[in-house]
């Protein structure tokens, strides 16, 4: 696993795939699945962006708050567990705006219970 995280670090394999996951779900329209799928994909490139050997807090931070700024029948409990640890991996600068903001989106972040 270090192995793995190590070579992720090394080049930007990681940030490529997210975001041509991304752009793969941008371009379909509107299932349920596909939006959790495409918060999932957009929380994916935040946490890679922060695995650069530069890691730009800021612009992973602005990705996150992107995948969970959705209408409330799209919220889903996956995205909340991934945005819950992409906000771990920001904690070294949690005293930015932009953390803050993804931080403050995230409280308020509620799936919608299944069946409703």
């Amino acid at each position: 696993m270090e192995a793995t995280a190590a070579a992720l670090a090394e080049d930007d394999s990681a940030e490529r795939l997210a975001r041509e996951t991304i752009a793969r779900y941008e371009a379909v329209d509107g299932l349920r699945a596909d939006n959790e799928n495409l918060s999932l994909a957009q929380l994916d490139l935040g946490r890679a962006i922060l695995q650069r050997p530069q890691p730009d807090p800021d612009e992973a931070a602005s990705v996150s708050l992107h995948a969970i700024s959705v209408d409330d029948p799209f919220r889903t409990d996956p995205v909340r567990r991934t945005a819950r640890r992409t906000l771990q991996l920001l904690s070294p600068w949690a005293e930015r705006d932009s953390v803050q903001a993804f931080a403050d989106a995230l409280r308020c972040y509620r799936p919608v219970a299944v069946g409703s």
